[in-house]
């Protein structure tokens, strides 16, 4: 292999604690601003407290691709505890908008005869922009659950290729297709 070691940038916003319950798994938390994580080392990995030193401890190639990804794996959470991830949706159509009834739940009115009612997750906050309440920020620490209450909400109403019309997400693009002509 081309390399065998890897370093996690942590920041002094991080607190590491490494318990070492047995001879099997460590056990790694990772305490930042927003919040905190557990995970579960195997074997394979060996991590020192001071930088986040990951040393491969085998060479199969197996081992390898699973000690990248869990390095990139602690990459995100380390970024995610410190900044957060947040994701955009737009919401456009005639008549479609977004409102916050309280603090966990959210109302679409997207084009049905009944409104929509989401209920927020703890870990979640989610924002109503005030341009027209036709957009909404999505903030998590997690990466992937942010990606996944963003597919969630998408599900509500899919994009149409006719109109233009449906739950969009920031910068996404779709090409619109073209009505039946008369001759």
């Amino acid at each position: 292999m081309f390399f065998k070691k890897r370093i996690v940038n942590s920041s002094s916003c991080i607190k590491i604690f490494l318990n070492n319950e047995n001879l099997r798994n460590t056990i790694i938390w990772l305490w930042g601003n927003l919040g905190k994580k557990k995970y579960y080392i195997p074997n394979e990995i060996n991590i020192t407290k001071t930088f986040l030193f990951i040393n491969f401890l085998t060479f199969k190639y197996f081992y390898f691709k699973y000690c990248v990804l869990f390095s990139i794996l602690l990459r995100n959470s380390i970024y995610g505890l410190i900044r957060g991830f947040k994701s955009y949706l737009t919401v456009k159509g005639l008549g479609f908008k977004l409102l916050i009834e309280d603090k966990h739940t959210i109302k679409f009115y997207i084009g049905y005869s009944h409104s929509i009612n989401y209920k927020i997750p703890n870990n979640v906050k989610i924002d109503i922009l005030p341009k027209k309440l036709k957009a909404l920020r999505v903030f998590t620490n997690d990466w992937q659950y942010t990606k996944e209450i963003v597919y969630r909400l998408k599900k509500f109403r899919k994009p149409n290729n006719y109109k233009f019309q449906g739950i969009f997400g920031y910068k996404e693009t779709y090409k619109l297709k073209n009505n039946k002509k008369k001759i």
